[in-house]
């Protein structure tokens, strides 16, 4: 009876310490990857899609196996993968749902610097990078968000841990239904749809909400960094690369 009694609690508790220790790595190489993102866009004239790339083979080891050159090279692979997958899906501009697992946006700066007069010199379409003036050294400070859909992998642990964040997040925890330790769930005809109204505008939850729909559960961990550019700047990338909401 005891057995029975604590058994699937300590079963949880096993699976639960596993996956946050899993999470805990992955947030410290997205911080690694935040520092190599930004680092590639201060050489790169801010270029996203390189300091997505640098990101994404930052974080390989938390995808997947890499303690092989093969292994490596598969994992870069499948990334490459669906980071192509991610763009494609992306030019059909699903509203508000991401589709890179890895996303970097410039916060800092926006694209009005481009009309001051630090820009004028280059048609308004650069910040020169080694510009002395004061306001222009600060202009070309540039900050950097990073948000990586971390998959939990974990089994029974993942969905737990989706489901309390969801609740958390849409603060609707006293709404959860079901908590049984074997199958729990919120309930669909209230919690469900309070979340997705909640998410509206919101494009990281959106995106876990509707993978975990589907049955796969990636957490959102996003993190900041900031840099001094090593070379121009350009306008076209700042666009490109504009915060969409989290």
């Amino acid at each position: 009876m005891e057995q029975a009694l604590v058994m699937p609690l300590m079963v949880f508790l096993i699976l639960g310490i596993v996956q946050l220790t899993m999470m805990q790595q992955a947030r410290i190489m997205l911080e690694y990857a935040a520092f190599n993102a930004a680092r590639s866009g201060a050489v790169y004239n801010g270029d996203p899609d390189a300091m997505e790339w640098a990101a994404t083979l930052s974080l390989l080891p938390t995808m997947g196996r890499t303690d092989s050159w093969g292994k490596l090279l598969k994992q870069a692979g499948v990334a490459a993968l669906t980071a192509g997958v991610g763009k494609l899906l992306g030019k059909f501009h699903i509203p508000g749902v991401a589709t890179k697992l890895v996303k970097v946006e410039i916060v800092k700066p926006t694209k009005d610097v481009f009309s001051t007069e630090y820009a004028k010199h280059l048609d308004y379409k650069q910040l020169d990078f080694d510009d002395i003036r004061e306001q222009a050294a600060k202009d070309n400070l540039m900050s950097i968000r990073l948000t990586y859909f971390y998959h939990l992998r974990v089994p029974f642990a993942n969905h737990l841990i989706m489901l309390f964040w969801f609740g958390s997040t849409v603060g609707a925890l006293d709404r959860l239904h079901s908590i049984d330790f074997v199958n729990p769930k919120m309930n669909h005809a209230s919690d469900l749809v309070a979340a997705q109204a909640f998410a509206k505008g919101k494009a990281n939850l959106r995106t876990a909400l509707a993978a975990w729909k589907l049955g796969y559960d990636y957490f959102p961990m996003t993190t900041y960094y900031t840099i001094r550019m090593q070379s121009n700047l350009y306008k076209a990338n700042v666009i490109k690369a504009a915060p969409t909401g989290g």
